[in-house]
């Protein structure tokens, strides 16, 4: 599996074969809302002993500037995120256990209040 400077494109409808995703919606323009209380990303092999993991990402208003935590083996991250634009985010990772697990937290997914959108929208990946 090719860790330096793999990429996954949200926005794809294919996500490469060395990763399982579940928690995210299927792809729009910008790339997958998140649908669930969490969003994994499961690899098909342990992840490096220290990695920089890259997000391009903002929260559906009910998560806007809440602590958003991101877990990697037993580290956990911490990340917040505005409503209005996409934010990079970048977290330095130094697992202390083996892990092919990369796992963030949705602090409140919701159903949107109009436009008939039944999905519990949390974080908007691109």
């Amino acid at each position: 599996m090719p860790f330096t400077g793999a990429e996954i494109n949200l926005a794809q409808p294919a996500l490469p074969a060395y990763v399982v995703v579940s928690g995210l919606s299927y792809t729009e323009p910008f790339g997958r809302w998140s649908v669930s209380d969490r969003v994994v990303f499961k690899y098909g092999s342990n992840l490096p002993k220290k990695f920089l993991l890259t997000l391009r990402a903002k929260a559906f208003q009910p998560n806007a500037g809440l602590v958003i935590p991101v877990k990697a083996g037993g580290q956990v991250k911490e990340m917040t995120l505005p409503s209005d634009d996409f934010k990079i985010v970048r977290l330095e990772f130094s697992p202390n256990t083996d892990t092919d697990v990369i796992e963030i937290t949705v602090p409140k997914p919701t159903v949107p209040s109009r436009g008939g959108d039944v999905r519990p929208l949390g974080i908007a990946f691109s």
